[in-house]
């Protein structure tokens, strides 16, 4: 076959397609990657649960949770606000043909409307973490602004 693609499918519909070189195609090769990485996403979600029922004695095994839940969630605004966010505003401009930027309007508008949500979905609840074993409950709490403004 003269002309043919290293990426031409050469094989039936529903099974893994071979191209002429004999290697799967690139939409096989995605399929089974999206797989891999939802098996490899579910055993990894599964770990902390795993080590918070075996390590349930350790005394702040809560609040180390608590900190590698922040640092992750940090990790991935970090993602979408320095990666993610300045593709996306140039792609609305250009799509738009207007200087103004539309993704981080949508993306403060989003923001806002989770916050709105949480805030009348948790309104009546008697949400509670309890007290932070790292604070005492006799000193008080400060604002960092309020002690600076005084």
């Amino acid at each position: 076959m003269e002309g043919v693609n290293a990426l031409d499918e050469v094989s039936g519909k529903g099974n893994l397609s071979i191209t002429a070189d004999g290697g799967l195609s690139l939409r096989d090769i995605k399929i089974i990657t999206l797989a891999c990485l939802g098996v490899a996403s579910i055993i990894a979600s599964a770990i902390p649960r795993v080590v918070a029922t075996r390590c349930a004695k350790v005394p702040y095994i809560n609040f180390v949770f608590s900190l590698l839940n922040t640092l992750s969630g940090g990790v991935i605004l970090g993602a979408v606000f320095f990666h993610l966010l300045p593709d996306c505003s140039r792609t609305l401009q250009e799509h738009f043909n207007e200087d103004y930027p539309f993704a981080g309007l949508i993306c403060s508008a989003s923001l806002f409307f989770l916050w709105a949500i949480d805030r009348i979905l948790l309104a009546d609840s008697n949400h509670n973490h309890g007290p932070s074993p790292l604070v005492d409950e006799k000193t008080p709490v400060r604002v960092p602004f309020l002690i600076i403004s005084h």
